[in-house]
């Protein structure tokens, strides 16, 4: 594993943050957040689940 392949996942949790926890003025339900943001490194962006948000875009299960 390169580099930036070890470091993809960690930018991706930083952004998700900013933008549901900093950036959105909605409350949003951070463990959800956290287990689908960590579920597509773990299974890869094939397969993501459906998030119960709406406002995600995440469509596929």
């Amino acid at each position: 594993m390169s580099e930036i392949e070890a470091q993809a996942p960690t930018g991706m949790n930083v952004f998700v943050g900013l933008k549901f926890a900093v950036w959105d003025d909605e409350k949003h339900d951070l463990d959800e957040l956290s287990s689908t943001n960590n579920h597509m490194p773990a299974k890869g962006i094939a397969g993501p689940r459906r998030c119960t948000r709406q406002n995600t875009g995440v469509t596929s299960s």
